[in-house]
């Protein structure tokens, strides 16, 4: 009896110690008391269902609404107003336990979507980076979520996977994770899920990174409506996946986000590209102006002087067709870029059609 007691006391120690180690955060980690490792930072386009995740990985409310009316982070919908009242642009994190059941202690940071105007976009990039940077400083997984029904590659979809390569380097591939928001595992859902499964969804949503991400990621399909149905097919995959998500954040190195940079928007980049063009156009105008004024007066001009201002024009004329063909392509490449989508979908959406002939121009 004293033999089996013995064991049974040497097992719930070893189960302790696991627990315990994971809770604490690694060694190179150098602010675990503020924030508990691991640590998840879920990112995605505007509506994706981020917050509701956020609420449901800490045991809270899906539909979580924060009682403070100044602070938004963390409450359903908040991200995908359409006010510019700054609230919208916060990254915010609150640490509680996984699932809301007493074990182990997380941090779960929840940012403002992508997609939405330029501005506001460009806040929630300075803000995420500075968060990261100065605050968390580490991180173990990046969540990157989308909703069920987006397949088809947009302009805001495509820029937010620029940004994220160039803000986070290739390291940050090694951390990331893509999550699969609103795929329900209710009856009803699976008979319509004719034409895709998780398999094939992960494969397409891998295919938009393909060129910029440094590996394939795996990917989990956690419903935060699970409950609704509350049929056992939904509890036992929400449970497998949000164990695989955990699991997956635990047995990662944490990316450490000293290095990571700011950069400046592309649609920002983009803009002022143009405006300087302008700029240089609207400058060599007055130029010609101002010599062809000069040569209308300039009855008595030496013949050195009429050649002077004759190869001042001449090359006044050179520059303006150089920026006219750099503004053009300036243009040409802003237009393509943004208009440019995934044309393995159906063939006869007039947009992807539109967009399909920009490629073949390419």
């Amino acid at each position: 009896m004293k033999t089996v007691c013995l064991i049974a006391l040497i097992a719930l120690s070893l189960f302790a110690g696991t627990l315990r180690t994971g809770a604490e955060c690694e060694p190179s980690v150098t602010n675990p008391e503020k924030f508990p490792c691991p640590r998840f930072v879920i990112i995605g386009p505007t509506g994706a269902g981020k917050s509701s995740l956020a609420n449901v990985l800490i045991g809270r409310d899906k539909e979580f609404q924060n009682p403070d009316e100044s602070e938004k982070c963390f409450t359903v919908g908040a991200f995908a107003e359409n006010s510019k009242d700054g609230v919208t642009q916060e990254t915010c994190h609150e640490t509680g336990s996984w699932l809301g059941r007493g074990e182990q202690q997380v941090t779960v940071v929840d940012t403002p979507g992508f997609g939405v105007e330029l501005e506001e976009e460009e806040e929630t990039i300075a803000g995420l980076v500075n968060f990261l940077k100065n605050e968390l400083k580490f991180v173990h997984a990046f969540v990157l979520s989308f909703k069920e029904t987006d397949k088809r590659i947009t302009a805001e979809f495509r820029l937010m996977v620029r940004l994220l390569s160039g803000i986070f380097g290739d390291q940050f591939w090694d951390n990331a994770i893509i999550e699969a928001t609103h795929w329900s595992y209710d009856k009803v859902a699976r008979a319509k899920r004719t034409l895709h499964n998780e398999s094939t969804w992960t494969a397409h949503i891998n295919s938009v990174f393909q060129g910029m991400a440094s590996r394939e990621m795996g990917s989990v399909f956690i419903d935060t409506y699970y409950d609704v149905g509350n049929t056992s097919r939904e509890r036992e995959e929400f449970e497998k996946n949000s164990n695989a998500l955990l699991e997956f954040a635990m047995e990662k190195d944490p990316f450490p986000c000293k290095d990571i940079k700011q950069i400046k928007h592309e649609w920002r980049k983009a803009m002022e590209d143009l405006e300087n063009i302008t700029a240089v156009n609207k400058e060599l105008n007055e130029r010609i102006d101002r010599i062809e004024e000069r040569n209308s007066n300039g009855v008595g001009i030496e013949p050195s002087a009429k050649t002077s201002s004759m190869s001042n024009i001449i090359v006044t004329v050179i520059l303006t067709i150089l920026a006219f063909v750099f503004g053009v392509l300036g243009s040409y490449w802003y237009k393509s870029f943004f208009d440019k989508v995934d044309v393995e979908e159906d063939s006869e959406d007039l947009d992807e059609c539109k967009l399909q002939t920009v490629q073949d121009q390419q």
